[in-house]
């Protein structure tokens, strides 16, 4: 695994000393090591998500000592020169559908958008996430409780520059839109409106488009710009 962050190369390697850690072409060591995230030499090794604008992601097995924080998968983020930090800790393996999003987005610092199982909920619990450079990840909603309900295996969510526009699984009603730069939620629901959302995919802009229902006009792709009044139906 290696990907680029601003002007360096971070990686995973094994030093036969450390274990599988980050290691970066920035002058930060004399063998290029990042950081010893986690102790010992046997350890699984990270798995870089992804990176942007100067910042990249990664996830390791729980590093606590706490026996409270393990088992579990954390989420870190380093700028390929600076010691990683730890921004939350969810449910072992439970960290899924990652979006890293793109230069220009509306949070304060390029971030994350992903799906994960908070540590220690029942099995069937699936929150969406996200997580900025200078912050820990936040909750955006709860998506399902219920492990009876199944995760649709088309994409539950979308997240250009500043929205993410999702759908409740547990419900499978309305499209939701969470706005990066003010924190806000809003239902795109209205009279005739868009029900059973999905296929959750972004123009990389400003955008979302989605397949869903109205009595109007029956199964059609609809596209939204994070607001109600920017909700429009293609219809055929």
């Amino acid at each position: 695994q290696f990907t680029t962050v601003g002007n360096y190369v971070v990686y995973v390697a094994d030093d036969g000393v450390h274990g599988p850690e980050l290691f970066t072409t920035a002058s930060v060591s004399a063998s290029g090591l990042l950081a010893d995230v986690q102790p010992g030499s046997t350890h699984a090794a990270p798995t870089i998500l992804g990176a942007s604008n100067g910042y990249l992601w990664f996830t390791t097995p729980s590093t606590s000592t706490s026996s409270a924080q393990r088992p579990a998968t954390e989420l870190w983020m380093t700028t390929g020169t600076s010691a990683p930090v730890k921004r939350g800790y969810f449910a072992e393996n439970s960290i899924s559908n990652v979006t890293v999003l793109p230069t220009g987005s509306g949070m304060t610092r390029p971030g994350v958008v992903f799906l994960a199982r908070p540590h220690g909920a029942p099995p069937g619990y699936l929150d969406l996430y996200c997580a900025q450079g200078g912050g820990s990840a936040v909750q955006i909603d709860r998506l399902r409780t219920n492990e009876a309900v199944p995760i649709p295996a088309s994409p539950a969510y979308a997240a250009p520059t500043s929205i993410v526009c999702y759908h409740l699984i547990a419900t499978n009603v309305e499209p939701w839109v969470y706005s990066f730069s003010n924190g806000s939620k809003v239902s795109l629901a209205f009279t005739n409106g868009p029900t059973q959302p999905a296929h959750f995919v972004s123009n990389g802009i400003n955008s979302v488009f989605f397949a869903a229902t109205s009595a109007l006009w029956g199964r059609e792709v609809w596209f939204t710009s994070g607001t109600l009044t920017g909700l429009v139906a293609d219809a055929a």
